[in-house]
């Protein structure tokens, strides 16, 4: 990557699909650590990389204007992956949304349990 902010972005468009496939994108790890001669992320792609939340229990459809609308109250949103089962390609009425900065991220936080379009949100902080 160019710069630090394109790296961040790239990480964000992990499993966006093109054409049919999930994209897999991954840091990659200090070559001190792996010696397999990669490059370590500088610390300021680390502050960049997006803080992923899931939100779980959405409503059968979503309009996602309004989604991001409505979440990015909390912050700028770097990615938005709405998922899908890989067979039939069903809305599996969850999300991944990734947040510029943590603070953000815990922010959208203070929505897990409340109703949004009629159901009670699930939201948490994303695994890693």
């Amino acid at each position: 990557m160019d710069t630090p902010l394109a790296a961040a972005k790239a990480l964000g468009l992990k499993g966006v699909k093109v054409m049919g496939k999930p994209l897999r994108i991954r840091a990659a790890k200090d070559e001190k650590k792996k010696g397999r001669g990669t490059i370590a992320l500088s610390k300021e792609v680390e502050k960049q990389r997006p803080v992923s939340v899931f939100v779980g229990n959405l409503p059968d459809q979503v309009d996602e204007k309004l989604f991001k609308k409505d979440f990015k109250t909390f912050g700028e949103i770097i990615s938005l992956r709405f998922v899908k089962d890989k067979v039939s390609g069903e809305f599996k009425r969850c999300a991944f949304l990734g947040y510029k900065s943590k603070q953000s991220a815990e922010a959208a936080l203070k929505m897990n349990g409340q109703v949004w379009m009629g159901k009670a949100l699930n939201i948490e902080l994303a695994k890693s």
